[in-house]
């Protein structure tokens, strides 16, 4: 049982339910993707381990075993340059090894803070978003940790309306803001079915209006009847 059954009122019956589409997540998933992607380049490309070796150091350095008595006399003073500087070209690569293998938790950090806890959010958000219109009111609850809730008297709403950013015209799902008298309104984000939505709030509102002017036209006949 959902939040809004377990608060339905005596007679009281849902007109239609907001539905969240799954394709909402799909932006968030899309940011982590690219997350990720980055993270692994930098860690592959940036952020590899330098050797360390005085094998690998060499090929770094460029020094090679060649024994081609027609080497010029400068590349030779190179060689010997780059030889000497073996030692010092160690201990740099392990400072660089040290440092980097300090940033990469860090990196991997920020990919789970910046990317890897808005697709949770939003994938809660899926799953606990609750849109209703019935017959009495419009109810909806929406949040996790801090947790909204709407409850409006069908007479109450002053307007429903609906919107979409780049991401929701390309997956077909929509804002939805309700407003009501005497309040800043509130936003229910990837509804899918939000047109309908909308209808039957307008219906449910014209009907509420036309029942409201019998009600009225009936006591003022009443009234006059009792004189």
């Amino acid at each position: 049982m959902d939040y809004v059954e377990r608060n339905l009122r005596k007679d009281e019956n849902v007109i239609i339910k907001a539905k969240i589409s799954p394709l909402y997540i799909i932006p968030r998933a899309v940011w982590l993707v690219l997350l990720v992607i980055a993270c692994v380049v930098l860690n592959v490309v940036v952020l590899k381990d330098k050797p360390t070796d005085i094998e690998g150091v060499s090929a770094e350095l460029g020094i090679t075993s060649s024994d081609d008595e027609t080497a010029d006399i400068g590349d030779i003073f190179q060689q010997i340059e780059n030889i000497q500087s073996i030692p010092g070209q160690i201990e740099s690569n392990k400072k660089f090894n040290k440092i980097f293998n300090i940033l990469k938790p860090i990196l991997w950090s920020f990919l789970g803070i910046a990317g890897g806890l808005p697709f949770i959010i939003r994938i809660l958000t899926v799953l606990t978003t609750h849109l209703v219109i019935t017959n009495k009111r419009v109810i909806g609850k929406q949040g996790i940790l801090s947790i909204k809730t709407m409850d409006i008297p069908i007479e109450k709403i002053d307007n429903v309306t609906f919107s979409a950013g780049v991401w929701g015209n390309l997956l077909k799902y929509y804002d939805i803001s309700i407003k009501s008298v005497g309040s800043d309104g509130w936003t229910f984000h990837g509804i899918c079915n939000a047109q309908a939505f909308k209808d039957c709030a307008n219906d449910a509102i014209e009907k509420h209006a036309a029942q409201a002017r019998i009600d009225q036209a009936e006591q003022i006949a009443s009234a006059m009847n009792r004189k």
